[in-house]
């Protein structure tokens, strides 16, 4: 096995140089041409870092658990990918752990505390397990993702819920739709933002039971109305997915008959037909810009909050109606 002793004496430097340089420790104390030597011996005696033994040795384990619900669709793996490769560039791997219910999160969250990591990124995860994720963050420090900020100790990075439901309201307004079913979640700030797009417009919002969370249930719901609405607005790409292929099952036609907005930047929106209106999230620099953030926690104890901002993403989901509310 090659190590870091081989590469100095190939180079023909000491040993701390070395470390300098493949480390990125000190780089403004070695030459560059000093440089390009050490990294050119290492390449050649196929030199590889003993992380487990750098790790034992500063207390650290270069590891960081994240835990996340059981999700579908392009925009949660883009979130992870934003996450992988951030922590690979600080030299840091994820140790993965998916959730699908209350209790199950709750058992997990047990896991990790017995595990040697370094922090824990959490996405998208409900107000109701406050306490376990404080225990959790006396463990390890832990940060927030894909949701604001609910624990004081606890930083999180998030996409601003309040511009995600005025845009789709606003874009549903423009194109003259005046009787609007909107798929109602626990954050108060979305729901102002649906009712600030109103204005003066005269639309009305419908906003659902919360127990209503599939494509098939907003339909449904949406059809119990006294008037028939012409827009829908879906929590995410996947429920508008489904309420798509839901309606033209029942022999609907999207948008003539019913327009629909989801929430996301899916990339298989663009894929299916109708092509899906969305408003797109900034998945990846979103995932990566958590990792930034445990890390800053991990290494300074602290770290900021970061709100990010979505952007309407039009295709052809949206029918532009008469300004009475009926489509043409």
């Amino acid at each position: 096995m090659v190590t870091i002793s081989d590469v100095a004496k190939k180079a023909g430097v000491g040993i701390s140089t070395v470390s300098y340089v493949l480390n990125k420790t000190g780089l403004n104390k070695v030459g560059l041409k000093t440089q390009e030597r050490i990294r050119a011996a290492a390449a050649e005696l196929h030199y590889t870092p003993n992380i487990a033994g750098k790790a034992l040795k500063k207390g650290v384990t270069y590891t960081v658990g994240v835990l996340f619900p059981n999700i579908r669709g392009t925009f949660a793996f883009n979130i992870l990918a934003g996450l992988e490769d951030e922590l690979n560039l600080a030299g840091y791997s994820m140790l993965l752990c998916r959730y699908c219910d209350e209790e199950d999160f709750e058992s997990k969250c047990q896991l990790l505390c017995g595990k040697q990591i370094d922090g824990v990124i959490i996405l998208n995860v409900h107000d109701n397990h406050i306490d376990v994720i404080r225990k959790l963050d006396q463990v390890h420090p832990v940060t927030f993702l894909a949701r604001k900020q609910t624990i004081p100790e606890i930083p999180a990075v998030c996409v601003d819920g309040y511009q995600i439901y005025y845009l789709a309201i606003r874009h549903f307004i423009e194109q003259g739709h005046r009787k609007i079913v909107v798929q109602s979640g626990t954050n108060a700030s979305n729901i102002q933002g649906a009712d600030d797009a109103i204005g003066n417009s005269g639309a009305e919002l419908f906003f659902t039971p919360l127990e209503i969370c599939s494509g098939q249930a907003l339909l449904d719901w949406g059809l119990t109305l006294k008037e028939r609405p012409t827009a829908f607005l879906a929590f995410s790409d996947a429920f508008a997915f489904e309420f798509i292929g839901y309606a033209i099952d029942c022999g609907f036609r999207i948008p003539d008959d019913f327009s629909i907005i989801g929430v996301d930047g899916d990339e298989f929106g663009a894929l299916i037909r109708p092509a899906l209106t969305t408003i797109q999230q900034p998945s990846i620099a979103q995932g990566a810009t958590a990792a930034k953030q445990l890390l800053s926690k991990i290494r300074e104890g602290q770290a900021d909050n970061i709100v990010m901002q979505p952007q309407l993403l039009v295709r052809q989901s949206v029918k532009k109606i008469s300004t009475g509310g009926r489509h043409d």
